[in-house]
């Protein structure tokens, strides 16, 4: 007959009108609760009495761009608005030409907090000769 064997096997492309219909049905849900991730989605395509797997609705949304990114939250680092007193910035006017000259640290984090966020310990505000020059990194010195 001419043709390969693998030929009588194929499936024929009937799949990808249904899961064209899927995309449609994802994306009207996706139109009406914005926040929906696969597995609401999922849960709502089963309570229309659709058995669709997460898996698949997973793959869809991701292949058609209707993922859900999260919410960036705000958070507050600074409370500017207070009765205390303001201090003012003693270092803003120095600039350290040697180390141990300046000190900095930000206290504005209680110390076992700080701890446990892996907040830096007060720190040389010179930099180092290691962090300023870039050719001579990783040489022994005289070399």
């Amino acid at each position: 007959m001419g043709l390969a064997r693998s030929t009588f096997y194929d499936e024929p492309e009937v799949q990808l009108v249904e899961e064209a219909w899927l995309v449609e049905r994802i994306r009207e849900v996706c139109a009406e609760w914005p926040a929906y991730g696969y597995r609401r989605v999922t849960a709502e395509l089963r309570g229309e009495g659709r058995l669709v797997n997460h898996k698949k609705v997973m793959r869809l949304m991701k292949e058609n761009g209707l993922t859900v990114r999260p919410r960036r939250r705000f958070v507050a680092t600074t409370d500017g608005d207070h009765d205390g007193p303001i201090f003012p910035n003693l270092a803003e006017n120095i600039v350290p030409t040697n180390r141990n000259q300046l000190w900095v640290a930000d206290i504005s984090v209680p110390q076992q907090a700080a701890r446990e966020m892996g907040v830096d310990p007060p720190r040389s505000a010179c930099r180092s000769r290691s962090q300023t020059t870039v050719s001579g990194a990783g040489q022994k010195p005289g070399s």
